[in-house]
């Protein structure tokens, strides 16, 4: 339904805003700051499994932690 799809992102939006403005109040930072962020994944075009494999590979370098074995 488009009234609900529509009402459910007008309340996604109003979230947002409120956790930016948390933020901004506490923290004095901007939510919208790329340099904020380690990482950032569009995920408009990609499969969850490819965005897992990204973040596990970066977590893995980021952190030293050696590759798990394909058992």
């Amino acid at each position: 339904d488009i009234g609900f799809t529509a009402q459910m992102e007008k309340e996604l939006d109003e979230i947002d805003e409120g956790r930016a403005a948390f933020v901004k109040r506490y923290f004095q930072r901007d939510v919208a700051d790329p340099h904020l962020y380690d990482l950032t994944i569009n995920v408009e075009h990609v499969s969850p499994q490819y965005v897992a494999e990204v973040i596990v590979g970066y977590c893995q370098r980021r952190f030293e932690t050696p590759p798990r074995g394909g058992d």
